[in-house]
């Protein structure tokens, strides 16, 4: 029963068509726009990482001696066991284009300071307790002129406190 199945099926398959023929025609190169486009100058460096958009970070410092010679009545030196703290960082595009583009960030450090003996200054009393922060906005615009020719504008502002 399944020989007679199979070689009629096989006797069948004659008869059935394949998928039409669909390539297209070549591609030419005369289809193409013939108007003059524009071209700018890339903001990226070759071989270099991307920015980064968000970073996150900490830093240590090892000990080291931090003497206060402008108290001429009592001068001091004040031995730091370590300074260190959080490293934020955000920057972002807000306008990405081929003919401009700007960028807005903003920073945030916090060091602590540990001392080996934190009393013999008020200052040593205050980082120890508070530590010291740092706040900051940059903005950075890039306009390229042409394929080689570019301008590149920097601003920043840090606020720091104890």
């Amino acid at each position: 029963m399944k020989l007679p199945l199979t070689i009629g099926l096989l006797m069948l398959s004659g008869f059935l068509f394949a998928q039409t023929d669909t390539t297209a025609p070549a591609f030419q190169f005369e289809d193409i726009d013939k108007s003059p486009v524009k071209r700018y100058a890339s903001q990226k460096i070759t071989g270099s990482i991307p920015n980064r958009f968000i970073s996150i970070g900490y830093e240590y410092q090892g000990a080291a001696e931090f003497a206060n010679p402008s108290l001429m009545i009592n001068p001091n030196t004040v031995n730091l066991a370590s300074a260190g703290g959080l490293r934020l960082a955000v920057n972002n595009p807000v306008i990405s284009k081929n003919n401009l583009i700007i960028s807005l960030g903003a920073t945030y450090w916090r060091t602590g300071y540990r001392a080996d003996r934190p009393n013999t200054l008020a200052l040593t009393q205050q980082l120890g307790s508070y530590g010291m922060h740092s706040a900051g906005l940059n903005a950075t615009v890039f306009k390229p002129l042409d394929e080689k020719h570019f301008l590149l504008f920097q601003a920043s502002g840090d606020a720091n406190i104890i």
